[in-house]
C-alpha cells in the first residue's frame, strides 16, 4: 500500500485515540488531526490531551510529531488528504421537532463544507467514525457530489470565454467521492486497548467501483495489526445500524439484570449468583450482567433514542415502545437507588453530610457526561444533603456543572476518602474505581456519625466485613441489611 495521509477532522476521545493507535501501527503512513478547539490541540501537542485514558500517554509519545500531527490548519491538512475520518460530536437535539430523540448533526454538517472547500484530490475518501444515524452516509454523499457540482459548474463557466485546446487537457476533473461507514467500538477506560485488539472492524460502503476501492484502501490501513478475519464488509446502512444496535444490546443487557436486581431485592434473593448462574449459560454469556446504579456515559442513551426516533419515523411503534422501557427502566434504577438514601435515614436528609464515593460514569476514566452520580446527586441535594464528593479523576469543575439547584455549602470536592468520610452519615458507592475495594472500613467507620450507611452502587464493598465492623450496607439486587 502507497504511503496515505490520513486526516481526522475531531480531536475528541474517538479522533484522537484511534489516529494515534493508527499512527502507531501504521509508520509508513502520515496522520494528522485537525479541531477548531485551540487548547484542545495544544494539550495534544503538550502530551496532555483534555481527558484520562489509560495508555494513552505512554503510545502518544512513540508517534507525536514523527508520523502523528495534531493542528487547527483545516485548509493545507485538507487539501491533499487520501483519506478523511470523520469524529465529531453528534449529540441529541435540544430544540426543535426532534427535541430530546433526534440527532444534531451540525458538527457533521460542518465537516462536509470543510471537505468541500479544502480537499484538492480528484478521489475524495470520507469515512464516518463518529456514530450517526442510519442514512448519514448517504446525506454527507449527496452534499458533497452537490457542492462539486456546483463548483464545476463554475470554473466551466469562467474558462469558456478563453478556452482553447490547453485548457481543455488541463479542465480540472470531477472528484469522484465516497462516504464510508466505518464505527467505533472503544469504551472509555479501555479504549487504547480496543483499538489495539478489537473484535471486529466494520467497513461499509456502496458496492460500486469506487465504492469497492476504497473499502479496500480503508482496510489496507487495519491489516497493518488486525486479522484479516476481523474484517467485515458490508452496505453502508447495515454498518451504521450496526453501531446503534450494538450498543442497544448492551444498555439492554444492563436494564435487564437491573430489573432482576429488584426481585431479588424483595424476594432474598441475591442478583450476584443470579447473574453467574444465568452467565454460565453460554447462549447468555457473563458480559454486562453487573447489576448496578444505572448505565451512564455519553452513548448508550443517545444512541438508543437514536433507535427510538428511527423506529418511530418508520411507525414502528411497538419496537420503539421496547426500546424506550430500556431507558425508563435505567432512569427507574437510579430514582430507586436514591430514594431508598433517603428512606433508610427517617427520610430526612437535610443538613446530613453524605460521602459519594465516584462520580465519573464509570471507572478509568475522568468523563462525568451522562453519569448515574449525577441524577442520584440531584436527588440528594434537593433533599437538603451536604455532599462529600471525591473521585480520583473527575474533575471538580465538571462535578459543579453537572448538578444543579444546590447551595455552595452543600457541595464539597474532597482530595481523599479520608477528607471525605469525616463526620458523614453515610457512604455512597457510585464509581466501581479499583481503590474503593481496598477502602479502610474500620477507619472510615470511626470518623462518621452513627448509624453509619454503605449504600454500594456498584456492588465492589464486601457485605460481611462492612456488617462485621458496624455498617448498615444496602447492595443493589441483596436483600435489605442481610
Amino acid at each position: 500500500m502507497t504511503s496515505q495521509k490520513v486526516v481526522c477532522l475531531g480531536a475528541g476521545i474517538v479522533g484522537g485515540c484511534t489516529q494515534v493507535v493508527f499512527a502507531s501501527k501504521c509508520k509508513t503512513h502520515d496522520f494528522y488531526v485537525v479541531d477548531i478547539d485551540e487548547e484542545r490541540i495544544k494539550g495534544w501537542n503538550n502530551f496532555k490531551p483534555n481527558y484520562y485514558e489509560p495508555g494513552l500517554n505512554k503510545l502518544l509519545k512513540t508517534c507525536l510529531n514523527k508520523n502523528l500531527f495534531f493542528t487547527t490548519d483545516f485548509e493545507n491538512t485538507l487539501k491533499d488528504a487520501t483519506l478523511i475520518f470523520l469524529s465529531v460530536g453528534t449529540p441529541t437535539k435540544q430544540r426543535g421537532e426532534m427535541k430530546g430523540i433526534g440527532t444534531n448533526l451540525s458538527y457533521i454538517e460542518s465537516c462536509c463544507r470543510l471537505i468541500a472547500k479544502y480537499a484538492k484530490n480528484e478521489k475524495v475518501i470520507v469515512i464516518e467514525k463518529s456514530t450517526v444515524p442510519v442514512g448519514t452516509a448517504q446525506k454527507i454523499t449527496n452534499f458533497l457530489q452537490e457542492y462539486n457540482k456546483n463548483e464545476t459548474e463554475k470554473e466551466t463557466e469562467n474558462e469558456k470565454e478563453n478556452e482553447n485546446e490547453t485548457t481543455k487537457e488541463n479542465k480540472k476533473k470531477q472528484k469522484q467521492i465516497v462516504v464510508l461507514s466505518n464505527p467505533e467500538f472503544l469504551a472509555e477506560g479501555t479504549a487504547i486497548k480496543n483499538l489495539q485488539h478489537p473484535d471486529r472492524v466494520l467497513i461499509g460502503g456502496p458496492n460500486t467501483e469506487f465504492g469497492k476501492y476504497a473499502q479496500e484502501q480503508l482496510k489496507q490501513l487495519y491489516k497493518g495489526w488486525v486479522p484479516e478475519e476481523k474484517i467485515f464488509f458490508s452496505n453502508t446502512w447495515s454498518t451504521e445500524l450496526s453501531k446503534l444496535t450494538s450498543n442497544a444490546m448492551l444498555a439492554q443487557r444492563v436494564s435487564s439484570i437491573n430489573s432482576i436486581s429488584q426481585i431479588c431485592e424483595e424476594i432474598g434473593a441475591e442478583v450476584t449468583q443470579v447473574s453467574k448462574n444465568m452467565g454460565s449459560d453460554p447462549r447468555i454469556g457473563s458480559r454486562f450482567l453487573n447489576a448496578s446504579v444505572g448505565f451512564g456515559g455519553s452513548c448508550f442513551e443517545k444512541d438508543i433514542l437514536n433507535l427510538i426516533y428511527l423506529c418511530e419515523h418508520y411507525h414502528l411503534y411497538v419496537v420503539a415502545k421496547y426500546w424506550k422501557s430500556v431507558l425508563e427502566l435505567n432512569n427507574h434504577q437510579k430514582l430507586r437507588f436514591a430514594k431508598n438514601i433517603a428512606d433508610t435515614m427517617f427520610q430526612n436528609l437535610e443538613n446530613k453530610k453524605i460521602t459519594i464515593l465516584g462520580f465519573t460514569f464509570k471507572k478509568n476514566t475522568d468523563d462525568v457526561r451522562g453519569s448515574a452520580a449525577i441524577d442520584v446527586c440531584n436527588y440528594l441535594l434537593g433533599e437538603g444533603a451536604i455532599l462529600l464528593i471525591y473521585d480520583p479523576k473527575a474533575k471538580p469543575k465538571h462535578i459543579k456543572l453537572s448538578l444543579k439547584g444546590y447551595n455552595e455549602n452543600q457541595l464539597i470536592i474532597c482530595d481523599s476518602v479520608s477528607n471525605a468520610v469525616i463526620d458523614s452519615h453515610a457512604l455512597v458507592v457510585l464509581t466501581e474505581w479499583d481503590e474503593f475495594t481496598q477502602i479502610d472500613l474500620s477507619k472510615c467507620y470511626q470518623k462518621m456519625i452513627h448509624p453509619s450507611y454503605i449504600f454500594d452502587g456498584r456492588n465492589i464493598i464486601n457485605r460481611k466485613s462492612a456488617q462485621k465492623i458496624g455498617f448498615n450496607i444496602y447492595s443493589v439486587g441483596f436483600p435489605k441489611n442481610k
